[in-house]
């Protein structure tokens, strides 16, 4: 029995060592945020429109609209989506001078862009050569707007700036959940998308911040991105079987807010999973079908580790459950199936680890906490993302809730807000 279960554990190494290699592109990529980029500067002042989409965040828009009105670029102008007429971010948005547009029959942020889309280009006689989706809870540098400008010089259709963790500056200080959940945008831009876009390989553009050049909309009739839990992910599929160019620009910097709770959060984690699973399933075909080489591999990579991470972690289970089974029946190979079920564990921790630690030391000045906490970080963190494979489990399985539950903010509980 001993050497079955060596057996199957060395198979399993196999199948991890393939998966890696199949990974190693993106393993790559990690190295492409020691390389510092070129700043660029446009001296064409291109005119931005920026979307606000806004149902319901009257608590924390303030903020934002304030960032934008202390912006160093000025030729922009911003358009705030509600869902209702008496909406109070209307009246915010009008004491900073800016529009506002209401869409009473959307059911998701994809309505809302489409409908306020479709109002400008029916009404704006001059037009905008770009559009810059922003969602109502973040913040933005003075610069933002400007450096999103100077990201165009690329040439690239869609312009991706650096995201960060909101929380670590606001009045609640970011807790190790946050913190947690906030590396993932460090895994996506820093270790991913700034090496990808020196490549010209398509961009992981998820997430806010995200600028449409105005082809790119004319193109599409609008943002028909509205079938799934996650619109981004939907337009991150079209992208990648359309060609169209994308740019990660790390000078543009724009804040995150995190969920106040593990509860908030595993929610937020579950609905984005199961919008990537729907739109995987939606947009298979068309990928596959007129994506290049390349672009086809960016798109379909995640799904690499997560069957790198579900091998692992069922063999564990398993190993652990005939372990259980041998010593009731005192079989001496119990131990050998707990030796390997701890080893296969083992594997998907050391592997978070290692790409936990490459993160905290790549953003280690962004993450503002004592340096505790952030060694304290390396080692929770893997613990933190090891949940994914439940929640991709519920994905593949339906198992999710397939409804945009409302998720709680931090703002709304800050004296800030209650003022």
């Amino acid at each position: 029995m001993e050497k079955w279960i060596l057996f199957s554990f060395l198979i399993l190494c196999f199948f991890e060592a393939l998966c890696l290699v199949l990974y190693s592109p993106c393993l790559i990529g990690w190295f492409g945020a020691l390389k510092k980029d070129k700043h660029l500067e446009n001296p064409t002042k291109n005119r931005i429109a920026v979307l606000v989409p806004a149902r319901n965040e009257s608590a924390t828009i303030e903020g934002l609209l304030k960032n934008l009105k202390e912006q160093t670029y000025t030729n922009f102008e911003v358009f705030v989506i509600v869902k209702e007429k008496n909406d109070l971010s209307i009246a915010l948005a009008h004491k900073y001078g800016f529009h506002t547009h209401v869409v009473a029959n959307q059911s998701c942020k994809g309505d809302a862009l489409d409908s306020c889309l479709h109002a400008i280009m029916r009404h704006d006689q001059t037009g905008f050569d770009a559009y810059l989706i922003i969602d109502a809870d973040c913040a933005i540098e003075k610069n933002y707007v400007e450096e999103m400008n100077n990201a165009l010089a690329s040439g690239a259709q869609i312009i991706q700036g650096k995201k960060l963790v909101k929380n670590y500056s606001m009045e609640k200080k970011a807790t190790l959940q946050q913190a947690c959940n906030g590396i993932i945008w460090t895994l996506m831009d820093e270790m991913g998308n700034r090496w990808k876009s020196r490549h010209n390989y398509v961009a992981f553009t998820v997430g806010t911040g995200i600028m449409l050049r105005k082809d790119i909309v004319e193109i599409n009739d609008g943002w028909p991105y509205r079938s799934t839990l996650t619109e981004d992910v939907e337009f991150m599929n079209d992208i990648a079987a359309n060609g169209y160019r994308t740019f990660y620009y790390g000078y543009a910097k724009l804040y995150m807010e995190e969920a106040p709770s593990l509860s908030m959060t595993n929610k937020r984690r579950k609905r984005w999973m199961t919008g990537v699973v729907d739109s995987r399933r939606l947009y298979n075909t068309k990928v596959n079908s007129m994506a290049s080489v390349s672009n086809r591999y960016f798109a379909h990579c995640l799904w690499i580790i997560y069957y790198y991470i579900g091998a692992a972690t069922i063999y564990s289970i398993a190993a652990t459950i005939m372990g259980v089974v041998l010593l009731c029946l005192h079989d001496s190979a119990w131990s050998m199936a707990f030796i390997v079920a701890a080893s296969s564990f083992g594997i998907v921790y050391l592997s978070y680890w290692i790409m936990s630690l490459f993160a905290v030391v790549i953003d280690w000045k962004n993450i503002k906490m004592p340096v505790w906490k952030k060694i304290l970080l390396i080692f929770a963190h893997p613990i933190f993302y090891m949940d994914y494979t439940w929640i991709v489990a519920g994905a593949l399985l339906n198992l999710n809730s397939q409804h945009w539950d409302v998720i709680a903010r931090v703002e709304e509980d800050s004296p800030a807000t209650k003022a």
